[in-house]
């Protein structure tokens, strides 16, 4: 009876075998079918080369190239790695069905004799040996079933979902369509004014993030410390933002400039100063090559996390979609252009900065430096035209770049893992680089008597001095720092003193010239805005709606105010003229005598 039983299980167990062997060959077999013919579909590069030859100096031509190229490359690496999977998958059930073959044929080939008492201890045994075999094919087989099912659907993870969708659809698009749009001018339209527009004043007092240097320091001054949201006390007003969006506000005469979207709309809204009213507000939408159904956009960071920037004449606004434009004060829009394909896991965040006739962009986007997605661009404020572009060694990032006058002279300077890359802002030209920040990058770097600092969390808090020329690493970093690391907001830097902040509420004081951690403090309250240094004290708004107010000194953390900004904030408030300009998470104000 046992060896009947004997018998079938090993059948049972064969004819499994055989099952999953079948379909880990066919899955596999198709895959790579699939895989291979992709690869070998060369109609979106011969186009493009073809294109190239006739158009050889065409750079927006080059760089769609390079990233059909790239594209193709990424998934025949992919196909590389499920290649090696479905091989390992193959062997194992190759094996099984080997195994229980000969379990099934060493069943068949036993002959019923008379049993003693030994032989019946022997069965016991080998039953219980039958099992133990049983248990093992068993969990063998299983583990075949969970690859097949891991091999079949989820080995396109690792894909980035634009790529994904290529493949399952194989729609081939027009390589013409990959070109960025050159910017161009536009007819003003889509502008909802209200009222008529007064003479526009041509200052502009808070260009861009972090104010006209972008360090987030503003001069000693009268400047509000009370004030009560509730009862009005200290707000001149408070008006709602029609759209969401976590860009701060920057002004140019009498008007204040924010950007705001969804995914029906990007728009940029202009306020004025006397009454916060609405003067306008301007849709934002580029021509772009792909497909906006197919952007991700990552709640926290939402479509107008970037500041805008303005020179007095015109504001320039970049969006999640990747779409850059210039508008003049009255709200038409100058030109408008996409800057390709917005791959980031975290969306779009770094904001813009003007120098001279110059708009300089940071578009660090793809998730490995050898992507070749990043970039340092430079467009002219006047048409959009690209004047310069730099390729950029590094993966996504979302910290904000400044520009500062050192002994060497104008340098652009940004943060991404895992370099500090200062630029020339005229020509595009890498100075100097050092290895010395990794992880996911947002704080943004600021300069203080000859030092550029960097900070991410998990990484270091660096002091590099400035005047290199190549690799700076080993040369021109001064001093490194772990504790209290900064992971959204930027610093602060003066000559003694260097400050950060973490969201959870983490702040932390150091030396700027030896890195002596000096004091730390824990707040109650999580922040995501950038403190400013206001006079001798620090403005932090937190997470909760409060106004932390403190001095920055080097002795200990003092706490002096907490105030009520009525509502979540995420921005970086702007300081003008004695008045604080806070956008919160709904509204718009200004706070002042």
């Amino acid at each position: 009876m046992n060896g009947v039983k004997e018998q079938n299980t090993a059948l049972g167990l064969l004819f499994i075998s055989l099952l999953f062997f079948g379909m880990v060959t066919g899955v596999f077999l198709g895959f790579h079918r699939l895989e291979t013919e992709t690869i070998l579909d060369q109609e979106i590069l011969d186009s493009l080369q073809k294109s190239l030859l006739e158009h050889s100096e065409d750079e927006h031509l080059k760089e769609a190239y390079r990233r059909a190229d790239t594209s193709l490359r990424r998934v025949y690496f992919l196909q590389q790695r499920r290649l090696k999977m479905g091989s390992f998958l193959l062997l194992v059930t190759l094996v099984s069905v080997l195994v229980s073959a000969r379990w099934y044929r060493g069943s068949i080939r036993r002959e019923p004799t008379a049993v003693s008492m030994a032989e019946r201890q022997d069965e016991a045994r080998w039953v219980r040996r039958a099992k133990a075999r049983f248990v093992a094919t068993a969990g063998m087989i299983l583990f075949m079933g969970v690859g097949v099912l891991l091999f079949a659907f989820i080995g396109r993870s690792d894909l980035p979902e634009s790529e994904s969708l290529l493949l399952f659809s194989r729609r081939l698009p027009d390589p013409a369509s990959f070109r960025e749009e050159r910017g161009k001018p536009l007819e003003p339209s889509g502008v909802e004014k209200s009222g008529e527009m007064e003479e526009v004043f041509q200052e502009a007092p808070w260009p861009r993030f972090r104010g006209p240097s972008g360090l987030g320091i503003v001069p000693q001054g009268i400047w509000p410390m009370d004030w009560d949201v509730d009862s009005g006390r200290g707000i001149l007003w408070r008006v709602e933002v029609p759209l969401p969006g976590n860009s701060s506000p920057i002004l140019a005469g009498n008007r204040i400039f924010l950007t705001a979207g969804d995914e029906e709309t990007r728009q940029v809204l202009c306020f004025q100063t006397e009454d916060g009213r609405l003067l306008w507000r301007t849709p934002v939408q580029a021509d772009r090559s792909w497909d906006l159904d197919d952007l991700y956009v990552f709640g926290e960071t939402g479509y107008a996390a970037p500041t805008p920037a303005t020179d007095g004449r015109y504001v320039f606004a970049l969006f999640a979609t990747a779409d850059v434009a210039a508008l003049d004060l009255q709200g038409n829009v100058v030109w408008v252009r996409n800057m390709g394909w917005p791959d980031s896991s975290y969306g779009l965040s770094s904001s813009l900065v003007v120098w001279e006739d110059k708009l300089l962009l940071q578009l660090d986007r793809g998730s490995m430096p050898d992507d070749g997605l990043s970039a340092v661009y430079a467009l002219d404020t006047a048409s959009g035209e690209i004047v310069w572009k730099t390729p950029r060694p590094v993966p996504a990032s979302w910290s904000s770049p400044i520009v500062v006058e050192t002994i060497a002279g104008w340098e652009f300077i940004t943060c991404a893992d895992p370099y500090v890359i200062s630029y020339d802002p005229l020509t595009g030209r890498e100075r100097w680089r050092a290895d010395c920040i990794y992880g996911d990058v947002a704080p943004g770097p600021v300069y203080a008597d000859g030092l550029v600092f960097a900070t991410n969390e998990r990484s270091y808090l660096a002091a590099i001095r400035v005047g290199g020329e190549g690799d700076v690493t080993q040369t021109h970093i001064v001093w490194k720092a772990e504790e209290g690391l900064s992971d959204a907001a930027s610093p602060i830097a003066t000559e003694e003193l260097l400050f950060q902040c973490h969201s959870y509420g983490i702040l932390t004081c150091y030396d700027a010239k030896t890195g002596e951690l000096l004091w730390d403090h824990e707040l109650k309250g999580a922040s995501w805005a950038s403190p400013t240094l206001v006079g001798d004290k620090i403005y932090l708004p937190g997470e909760d709606g409060k106004m932390f107010i403190f001095p920055l000194t080097r002795d200990r953390f003092e706490l002096e105010k907490v105030l009520d900004l009525g509502e979540p904030v995420f921005a970086t408030p702007a300081f003008v003229d004695g008045s604080i300009y806070v956008r919160t998470e709904d509204y718009l104000m200004r706070i002042g005598e």
